[in-house]
């Protein structure tokens, strides 16, 4: 399969630049959410209980995002 994408220039300048930054928009999101994986998991800057509890409901609430918009089985 083929796929051409193409954009009047420059006219549609800003959803070019999207279109070409998307793998790093995706690696952004990865290195997040492993990064708060790697938080809560490991917990080695010994967080309180209170901040434990914050990072759990950030990573939570950006999970669902991720899920809302159809994107859980990208990450």
């Amino acid at each position: 399969m083929k796929v051409t994408i193409e954009f009047n220039l420059p006219d549609e300048q800003i959803e070019y630049e999207m279109h070409q930054n998307t793998n790093n928009y995706f690696n952004v999101i990865w290195e997040w959410k492993q990064y708060m994986r790697s938080r809560l998991k490991y917990n080695e800057e010994h967080l309180t209980e209170d901040q434990y509890l914050l990072l759990a409901e950030l990573a939570d609430a950006f999970n669902e995002m991720i899920n809302d918009h159809g994107c859980a089985n990208d990450f």
